[in-house]
């Protein structure tokens, strides 16, 4: 089992470092196979960047659905982790939090932001690509090169499963 996870890690990294050589706009974004966005998702969060420009990724709230699409969780940043509350520091410490009343916020949903791509390339160029070190390095990493953005209406559709991707192939 754990060699699995760590290939199915490996892999999700191969894919998401692919996507990203790829890009070539001014922001870029992954988008989980599964997962959806709401029709004003791009729009707000770039918005949300251009009105902010030292930021380097925004991310909206976001509700979680099961394998029979029944929402499970609405995940959304309150004073205690807004980053909009907060400076670079504070936010890339909220990121990179053990805290449970910290991490059950899921603050790695992140990962699935929309990044200023520079930003991301200067990242990857000083430490190699932060996905390695788990979803929440790069959202940290991009906190502290200018940070976080925080749109407060849920425009992401998380979907989680019940089984693992391998027992679903």
């Amino acid at each position: 089992a754990v060699a699995a996870i760590a290939l199915g890690k490996m892999l999700a990294t191969a894919n998401f470092d692919a996507v990203r050589k790829m890009a070539r706009g001014k922001y870029f974004m992954w988008l989980g196979s599964d997962d959806r966005i709401c029709p004003s998702y791009i729009e707000k969060l770039v918005g949300e960047l251009e009105k902010n420009p030292s930021s380097r990724a925004a991310q909206a709230a976001t509700i979680v659905i099961n394998d029979e699409g029944e929402i499970v969780r609405r995940a959304y940043y309150d004073s205690l982790v807004n980053p909009n509350l907060r400076g670079p520091i504070a936010q890339a410490i909220n990121m990179l939090s053990f805290r449970k009343e910290i991490r059950n916020r899921k603050l790695n949903f992140f990962i699935y932001g929309v990044y200023d791509r520079r930003a991301v390339e200067q990242i990857v160029t000083a430490i190699g690509n932060p996905l390695k070190l788990g979803d929440s390095v790069l959202p940290a990493m991009a906190a502290l090169a200018g940070g976080l953005r925080y749109v407060d209406e849920f425009l992401y559709i998380r979907h989680v499963y019940s089984v693992n991707f391998k027992v679903r192939r």
